[in-house]
């Protein structure tokens, strides 16, 4: 009798024990596959990231690259072409012998002389404008906002109230974020007024600006960079990274673009 139960404690004993040992090596089982199905999604997640980034790099480049262009095409073109005429006529008023045709001559420079200065002023203030530089950031947004309103084809607003200023060397990354959105909404979206706001709270610094154009659906689109002339997207974003911020585009087809900036402040 006794030996009986003794033989049927070792059966559940060792029932249990072999019960417990699958489960321990179910359960490890579970894990190692969990784990590595984890780490497979990490490295895929990875990948995409660094994709994304190469694109945004990529882009960011090209981006300073067609600035460049333009500010080549603005020097040749137009500058260059000014100086050549202006050499020219020096070079024919030196030969006159004719005072009131030579005087006519150099009338006709300095006319060119003139609009050569003006160019140089408006290539330099494209290059850094010289209210960012003497007055500060609201002043140039501001300035901005004036100057494109002027023109009587679109009605910029402008709100600035912040309790603190940007940090100095943050303020050509704004201006140029601010810059960058009011020009493609004036390219893309056939606004008729583009609103701008920044205020802050006590962590960061929010930037928004939203204009009344067509808009698009972001369904439609997988990739911020990929909207349209997305150079100048991937340029606001490399903008946005070096401020440690982050941004939200918001759009409807026919009502119009919104598009919020967070910048933290410096702790």
């Amino acid at each position: 009798m006794w030996e009986l139960e003794e033989n049927n404690l070792i059966l559940v004993i060792t029932a249990s024990t072999a019960m417990f040992l699958l489960l321990v090596i179910a359960l490890v089982v579970f894990v190692v596959f969990y784990q590595r199905k984890m780490y497979k999604q990490q490295l895929l997640l990875q990948e995409k990231e660094n994709k994304y980034q190469k694109e945004l790099m990529y882009s960011f480049v090209n981006g300073q690259e067609e600035e460049r262009k333009r500010l080549a095409a603005d020097l040749h073109d137009d500058i260059g072409a000014m100086l050549s005429t202006i050499k020219m006529n020096l070079n024919i008023a030196s030969l006159q012998r004719d005072k009131e045709d030579q005087g006519e001559l150099l009338k006709e420079t300095r006319s060119f002389l003139d609009q050569t200065i003006q160019s140089v002023r408006r290539v330099s203030k494209n290059l850094l404008p010289v209210a960012l530089e003497k007055h500060g950031l609201d002043t140039a947004i501001r300035e901005l906002c004036e100057r494109l309103s002027a023109s009587g084809e679109i009605y910029v607003s402008y709100d600035f109230r912040v309790s603190e200023n940007f940090p100095e060397k943050d303020n050509i990354n704004i201006f140029r974020i601010i810059q960058e959105l009011v020009n493609n909404a004036l390219k893309h979206a056939d606004a008729q007024n583009i609103t701008i706001e920044i205020i802050d709270n006590e962590k960061e610094f929010i930037l928004c600006v939203s204009d009344d154009g067509k808009g698009f659906d972001p369904a439609h689109v997988d990739n911020p960079l990929n909207i349209e002339k997305g150079i100048g997207l991937a340029n606001i974003e490399g903008r946005i990274k070096l401020l440690n911020g982050d941004w939200d585009i918001q759009s409807e087809e026919n009502i119009g673009t919104k598009v919020k900036i967070n910048i933290p402040k410096a702790q």
